[in-house]
């Protein structure tokens, strides 16, 4: 593949990990040019009736696609395409653009692409970017309505050999309507990591790069790229180095891959026989199959907010419970699922959510406040929730929390919901436990008398450190004081997880910091047995604690704990990991 072109390389955003290389294939579903028609009064209706069969005809285009994802794929990639007939059913577009066609009295074309104008210049207003993202997904139903009108119908779409598909926009319905065998690798202009088709892309394992600017004004097809999902870089048209450098960096992790493979199924102890527990933080069925493949000790942190995100809308104690029953099954009651409340807020919008804006939305309306304040919603979750522990290990675990306070009214309303299910007739285990993430430094600073209300604590490292150190972790500007070990962070873990080791609960920690392998000796060292990660991490951290012995590690955290800043830890648990060659 050696090229005499000029290399070019484009950075955006990794949305599904992996690395591929190959040839582009240019892909494009842009609307061509739609003529405004003026009609005569006597053919509104008509134009009504056009617009209300297109409707039916794309919605049940798309119920075919979730039937043939459900059977490919799961159910719960499959629930992404129920969004669209959600939309299609809401009253904007079941009568409001009927009414539009009435009033302006032109064709269903002109009316949806005016209206899909409007709602992008709507999307636009809103900086929070997983809301932001989910424009795409309406722009997808607009589209096919058009689409449909025009006489343009959906094909599959085939390829001869395997590309690297490179589009301005690419939606799930379009990915789902490839020969998806074929695609080595996705790159787009627009999108992000919780656009449908980036869940989707994961769930297929293909390795994909979004928000690469300009990509599409630059590539053709046929030209070479590599890309990279891990990182976000796509290399056009890769020098003979790029390549080399490419393909020991494959190779490497596929040798890495195939140790860790190995790795996977030996027992969760150190040398000396220290046991340790390795969970997985998830968001659907996806996620927490492949923490069961990766040998996950259970889930330390499933959270919630993914299907509200999908069906764009709060969901019903049925829904709910239907969609946490198949996770508890799946780990059966010999590992435990931590099911974590909805956390909505700081940087997690629902779409339907009236939030007014805020200055600091990390520190505003958000999470357990929330959820106090919006107990119908509160009491059906925890219902749900309840529900599943009569088939599993469940426990409860509330986030954000500031004060007891908080946790004793999130207490009584579980208690409420316990009520109403015994009269309902409903299985639950009533002795079902309950914790509260360590996010808020309130809660590590009175950790020692917190412990004794609650049944566990989970420190969520990536919150408390933003607090910690009042530093806004999406913020660049500030990215350097973002520092995971600064004394004062160090300190609060190691008080919290002496708590917890003192009263003889359990303390897990389920931050960025649990799946680095890099801070392993260290975390360990200061008392933690429990640590929950993203699924792909636990191989590596799990390689990085059965080669210790507990009493190294508590060396380490002796001399950490006598520190006075970053650097220093830094330096010290560098020096430790390069001895005993950690990554």
């Amino acid at each position: 593949m050696k090229t005499t072109k000029k290399e070019i390389t484009f950075r955006g955003i990794p949305v599904s990990s992996g690395m591929a290389m190959g040839e582009v294939e240019l892909f494009s579903n842009e609307l061509g040019e739609i003529i405004s028609i003026s009609l005569p009064p006597e053919d509104v209706e008509a134009e009504i009736e056009r617009y209300n069969q297109a409707v039916k005809e794309v919605k049940k285009y798309f119920l075919d696609s979730e039937r043939l994802i459900k059977q490919e794929i799961g159910e719960e990639e499959a629930s992404l395409f129920s969004f669209y007939k959600e939309v299609l059913d809401d009253p904007s577009f079941r009568n409001g653009i009927p009414k539009l066609i009435r009033e302006k009295r032109l064709n269903a074309e002109a009316v949806l692409l005016d209206s899909m104008r409007r709602f992008d210049n709507g999307f636009a207003l809103i900086e929070e970017k997983s809301f932001k993202e989910k424009n795409l997904d309406f722009r997808d139903v607009f589209k096919h309505l058009i689409h449909h009108l025009l006489n343009i119908h959906s094909r599959c779409l085939f390829f001869p050999k395997k590309v690297v598909i490179v589009a301005h926009e690419l939606t799930a319905s379009d990915l789902i309507h490839m020969d998806r065998e074929k695609i080595l690798a996705i790159v787009t202009e627009v999108g992000g990591s919780t656009s449908h088709a980036a869940i989707l892309a994961r769930s297929l394992g293909i390795p994909a790069v979004m928000g690469v600017s300009q990509i599409t004004k630059v590539v053709k097809k046929g030209e070479t790229i590599l890309v990279n999902g891990d990182t976000g870089e796509a290399i056009l048209n890769p020098k003979e180095s790029a390549i080399k450098r490419f393909n020991i960096v494959y190779k490497r992790k596929k040798k890495e891959n195939e140790e860790l493979s190995k790795v996977i199924t030996y027992p969760s102890v150190t040398l000396d026989g220290e046991s340790f527990k390795l969970m997985a933080n998830i968001a659907n069925i996806y996620d927490a199959k492949k923490a069961k493949s990766m040998a996950a000790n259970g889930i330390g942190l499933f959270r919630t907010e993914m299907p509200f995100l999908v069906q764009e809308r709060m969901l019903t104690e049925e829904e709910q419970f239907l969609h946490y029953k198949d996770i508890v099954k799946l780990f059966g009651r010999k590992y435990e699922v931590v099911i974590r409340t909805l956390d909505i807020g700081g940087d997690k919008f629902l779409p339907f959510q009236e939030i007014a804006h805020e200055m600091n939305p990390f520190m505003g309306w958000r999470s357990i406040r929330i959820s106090l304040k919006e107990k119908n919603h509160f009491i059906k979750q925890i219902k749900a929730i309840l529900r599943t522990s009569a088939i599993g290990k469940v426990k409860i675990l509330f986030p954000m929390v500031s004060s007891i306070d908080e946790f004793r009214e999130a207490k009584k309303l579980v208690e409420r919901a316990k009520k109403e299910l015994q009269k309902e007739g409903k299985a639950f285990d009533p002795n079902i436990q309950l914790g509260i993430m360590v996010e808020v430094p309130s809660i590590g600073v009175m950790a020692n008398l917190i412990i004794k209300e609650v049944d566990f604590l989970s420190i969520g490292s990536n919150d408390l450190i933003q607090f910690m150190l009042a530093v806004d972790r999406n913020n660049e500007k500030v990215a350097p004081f973002y520092q995971p070990l600064n004394p004062a962070v160090i300190h609060i873990i190691h008080e919290v997880i002496k708590a917890g080791i003192k009263a003889k609960k359990p303390v897990s920690l389920c931050g960025e910091m649990a799946g680095e392998s890099f801070y392993a000796p260290l975390l360990f060292g200061l008392g933690l047995r429990v640590f929950s990660m993203n699924p792909h991490s636990i191989p590596k951290v799990k390689k990085v604690l059965i080669s210790l012995k507990t009493g190294e590690t508590q060396e380490l955290a002796e001399e950490a704990l006598k520190k006075t800043t970053h650097e220093e830890i830094y330096n010290l648990l560098e020096k430790f990991n390069r001895i005993r060659r950690i990554n």
